[in-house]
């Protein structure tokens, strides 16, 4: 069972209540009693009864506020409805030869705890005396945040034998060494109204940092009482209130010695940006793109290494590498943002940053949202940096324990780590899980160490970080030009019919049902655009707006193009789609000559020769960056940089205006630096 022991310690003049999780006491005994000088303990008491973590944490917590000697301990344990129990040493003598002797009616017989004392003991002893083992434990778990099932795989990986079985011991006396933090999985607070008319139980997830509706109160079946767990991160384990969540020492870790608990900076909940917790005389970045020098360095700033980078590029490597400098001379921690067009080679560009932050010793993470991203990042990483130990994490990794220099991760797989890395890179912001999801920006909040950087790129910020920027909140740089120095594609407007009008001609003698397909003059110019393209040799992007329009649209463009196209060479594909790596291949290799598809394709896919055209781009489900994302796949490489953009609508939309006024932007701000060639 998941339940833990309260007990004091007497030391110099105080008593002071600590939470255990070993049911026998055995490891905090033999801590404390071989203790000297100064630290040393010579009396403790203990509740005999067991409590499920989370109550044990609190109870303990509520303690350490009263003043009391060791003869009112008693008295007040019992006005607790609990029991307490005398371990005083006789005059102060060292018990740790008998420790390991003592049994209390209270022990935790179950598999996961101390079901075979002698035995557990035995094995943990051994361990206690061998120090290699806990720095190799120590430095496996620096920056690393949790849950108890997956400290015992990690055990396991450092090759522990029946780490099920003796963890607790392990834990606890990691934790007394100061080598890890023990939190609460799930925090529990009882809040009253103004006037104390209304109590109200309130629970946060100190995991990802949900506390709303996605806390769930249940019976069970590990503390044996209705206990809360968090949904909103499930799917990566289940956080408990009786459960601890262990997290790794780093410079965010508190002193542990005696209960002292000064210093300790709170972490900021979901949703809330550290910048929304500095100070307001805090000193605010200037904004780069408007031409402000935001430091007052007279050295040069000089990348490390050759990275072959344009100069759009290199401006915004340089500006990056300022924000870190900034980072250290004046104490502020905000993030920075390359806001870069589609097709800028944002991963290369901050190859300098990487490399500056390695240089100092510091530690990398550049989170992405979705797996096929870090397999596709990865080579192209290890490549840049051959000297250094680059590791991916995403569901199903094979490195989930290994330590990089360099580690590449899903989104998700944050939740795993606390204070962790010097230099947080998150790619596209404002793609999916990014996107309105408090969770996630509070998880890569809480990766950063606590002197970190985060850099964050896209290419379509959301509305808040472009507000923020262009007030001069958020220090940022634009790079408004492709690596190949050409303008990026303008989308032309198409009036049409809309694709639920159209019927596709039948043969003779066959039914004809209406399909969910551009009608009359639109579909003749839609047949006319996507002809234009297959005859000068393009490969043709056509996105739709959801799924259900994807098979009567492949039905009618394998109809119209029949002579240009065989049916092999035109696919549709989504996201429920089995095949769908298989077509993108295809797609990529040439075998596939049209796709037509949804969101899910608006990024992370490159055609050498690619025109797009987007189908019913009136729809409320494509909103200004989907269509910049989408018309950004067109006109990427330098064989082919004027591709074709055309959205085909009934009407126009301000999210239409909105991403053409973007590109048209960004292309006058890098014809005004002089960046085209």
């Amino acid at each position: 069972m998941m339940k833990a022991v309260i007990y004091a310690v007497f030391h110099q003049t105080l008593w002071t209540w600590r939470v255990s999780l070993d049911a026998s006491l055995q490891t905090d005994k033999l801590f404390w009693s071989s203790k000297k000088g100064v630290q040393r303990v010579t009396s403790m008491f203990r509740v005999a009864e067991q409590l499920p973590y989370g109550q044990a944490v609190a109870l303990a917590s509520e303690m350490n506020h009263q003043v009391m000697s060791g003869r009112e301990i008693s008295s007040y344990v019992e006005r607790l409805s609990l029991k307490a129990e005398s371990m005083e040493s006789e005059d102060g003598k060292d018990r740790s030869k008998d420790c390991n002797k003592h049994t209390n009616k209270g022990n935790d017989t179950d598999s996961r705890g101390h079901g075979e004392p002698n035995i557990l003991n035995e094995r943990f002893l051994l361990l206690s005396d061998d120090a290699s083992f806990w720095d190799k434990l120590s430095a496996a778990m620096k920056g690393r945040s949790l849950l108890w099932e997956e400290l015992v795989s990690l055990l396991d990986y450092l090759g522990i034998a029946e780490a099920a079985q003796i963890w607790k011991l392990i834990v606890q006396w990691a934790y007394l060494r100061g080598d890890i933090e023990l939190n609460v999985s799930l925090a529990i607070s009882d809040r009253r109204s103004l006037w104390g008319w209304r109590r109200r139980i309130e629970a946060s997830c100190k995991r990802c940092g949900h506390h709303g509706e996605q806390i769930v109160w249940s019976e069970c079946a590990s503390c044996g009482v209705s206990c809360a767990y968090c949904e909103s991160c499930l799917t990566m384990g289940r956080t408990r209130a009786c459960a601890p969540l262990i997290v790794g020492a780093s410079d965010r870790s508190m002193a542990r010695e005696l209960g002292d608990t000064r210093g300790v900076k709170e972490t900021p909940r979901a949703g809330e940006t550290r910048g929304a917790r500095e100070t307001q005389d805090t000193q605010v970045i200037r904004e780069i793109d408007r031409g402000a020098d935001p430091l007052d360095i007279t050295a040069p700033i000089i990348p490390v290494g050759d990275w072959q980078l344009s100069p759009a590029q290199l401006a915004a490597s340089e500006a990056g590498i300022r924000h870190l400098l900034n980072r250290d001379r004046d104490r502020i921690y905000k993030p920075f943002l390359i806001w870069a067009v589609t097709g800028a080679g944002k991963t290369e560009m901050i190859f300098p940053i990487v490399a500056t932050e390695l240089q100092r010793g510091g530690k990398v993470l550049i989170a992405t949202p979705r797996r096929d991203v870090v397999l596709e990042l990865l080579p192209r990483i290890k490549a840049a940096f051959q000297q250094q130990h680059v590791i991916a994490l995403y569901g199903g990794s094979t490195q989930r324990w290994e330590l990089g220099d360099i580690t590449i991760a899903t989104t998700h797989q944050l939740l795993r780590y606390e204070g962790a890395f010097d230099l947080v890179v998150i790619d596209e912001i404002d793609a999916f899980p990014y996107h309105n999801n408090p969770v996630l920006a509070f998880a890569a909040q809480k990766v950063r160490s606590h002197t970190g950087a985060v850099v964050l790129l896209s290419a379509t910020p959301p509305a808040q970080l472009q507000t923020d920027a262009h007030r001069g909140r958020l220090a940022h740089v634009k790079v408004p030009v492709r690596y190949h120095g050409k303008p990026l594609p303008t989308p032309r407007l198409i009036r049409y019919g809309g694709i639920h009008q159209l019927q596709v001609a039948k043969p003779d003698g066959v039914n004809k049902t209406r399909s969910w397909l551009p009608s009359r003059d639109g579909g003749a110019r839609l047949a006319t655009i996507v002809s234009e393209s297959l005859e000068r040799g393009a490969q043709i992007f056509i996105f739709v707006p959801a799924i259900h329009r994807l098979e009567s649209a492949l039905a009618w463009i394998r109809r119209r193009m029949d002579k240009l196209c065989s049916r092999s060479e035109i696919e549709a594909t989504s996201s429920q789609d089995e095949d769908r790596h298989e077509k993108v291949m295809q797609f990529r290799e040439g075998g596939i000559r049209i796709l037509i598809t949804t969101t899910i394709l608006e990024r992370g896919v490159t055609i050498p020769k690619a025109d797009v055209i987007v189908l019913d781009a009136d729809s409320a489900l494509f909103d200004a960056a989907a269509l910049v994302q989408m018309a950004g796949r067109a006109g990427r490489s330098a064989q082919d940089p004027f591709g074709k953009v055309h959205y085909l609508s009934r009407e126009h939309t301000r999210a239409q205006a909105e991403a053409i006024s973007q590109i048209r932007a960004m292309n006058r701000l890098a014809k005004r630096r002089g960046y085209f060639r």
